[in-house]
């Protein structure tokens, strides 16, 4: 589990500004309040959860910020309370999985899917992969969100951090997925399947592809957090294990 929260702070602190606020270390979008773009980790011992979480409270309401957090129970678990204690309580508990090279069952894609690996300069193919996550996980960003998660996106790609890929059939972008790439791991992360395509092996296969990538790279271990059971059991088929636990605690965005 260390591996994965060391690479979720060092993901973090790609293209945010990074605030340290006595045991957390807070990433804040420097180009939008959309409450998905900044976020918290701890990253050491405290002996007063509660002062510490209300110190990192004010430090994102300063900054017109709504508090979110992003940690594991397995190393965090007395953090949750005193999160708490000051309205930032938990909103999901997801199992995170993970695989390695040698763990890993890749699944191929009918000759008909064309899967591309994104650059920055792949506009047009980033705005499809960004509409096809709006549509799979209905979650709409405003206009200014939307492009602070774009530049995010193209920024991370540039400097090698961020990899996007999509699977194109009938000449459109019908499926999608990303690595998070840092301290030595990568979080698999922004699958989705446009609704008309799902239960054709679209995802397992283009995640294979992106793994393999990872493992071109010299990344030794790939993770994720599963969002239902229908996830774990497709990421189960794949070769991934559970490790652990994330827990993902806010305040209410209002």
């Amino acid at each position: 589990m260390a591996i994965c929260a060391a690479n979720l702070a060092a993901v973090g602190a790609h293209g945010r500004d990074v605030v340290n606020v006595g045991p957390f270390r807070a990433f804040l979008s420097p180009k939008t309040e959309e409450y998905l773009m900044s976020f918290a980790v701890p990253v050491a011992e405290c002996d007063d959860w509660p002062a510490a979480a209300a110190a990192l409270a004010s430090a994102f309401r300063e900054r017109n910020r709504v508090p979110r957090l992003e940690l594991f129970e397995e190393i965090h678990g007395a953090v949750a309370a005193g999160l708490a204690a000051v309205g930032i309580s938990r909103q999901s508990a997801q199992p995170v999985m993970a695989v390695t090279r040698p763990t890993l069952r890749p699944r191929r894609l009918a000759q008909t899917v064309y899967v591309r690996l994104l650059d920055r300069r792949d506009d047009a193919l980033l705005k499809a992969m960004m509409d096809v996550q709006t549509i799979a996980f209905d979650a709409p960003l405003a206009l200014e969100g939307e492009r602070a998660w774009r530049d995010l996106l193209a920024n991370g790609m540039e400097r090698g951090c961020v990899v996007v890929a999509v699977a194109i059939q009938d000449g459109r972008v019908v499926c999608c997925a990303s690595l998070q790439i840092g301290a030595g791991a990568a979080e698999l992360c922004g699958v989705g399947t446009l609704p008309g395509y799902r239960r054709r092996g679209l995802a397992s296969g283009l995640c294979t592809r992106l793994i393999g990538e990872a493992f071109k790279r010299e990344i030794a271990r790939v993770w994720l957090s599963a969002g239902d059971p229908v996830a774990e059991a497709v990421y189960r088929r794949l070769g991934f294990r559970q490790i652990g636990t994330q827990l993902n605690c806010g305040a209410d965005p209002g």
